[in-house]
């Protein structure tokens, strides 16, 4: 077991997801374009949301950054 420590982790939902693929690279993207690497990924079999983590010092930009890419 590693414990990894200084990591936010953010949460995207919307019903709508399950229905739309690519919902998951759109984020990576968005956070690729600001310079911002994932620590993890976990999506539930629901699909209605998935969660991702950053280092804490990343987190406001990657907010911003998955902001502006789901709306615009």
């Amino acid at each position: 077991m590693t414990v990894e420590r200084d990591i936010t982790t953010l949460m995207v939902v919307g019903e709508g997801m399950c229905y739309t693929p690519g919902m998951l690279a759109k984020a990576c993207l968005a956070l690729a374009s600001v310079g911002i690497s994932l620590s993890m990924v976990n999506q539930g079999s629901s699909e209605v949301s998935f969660m991702i983590a950053v280092r804490k010092q990343d987190r406001d930009n990657a907010v911003r950054a998955l902001y502006k890419a789901f709306f615009g």
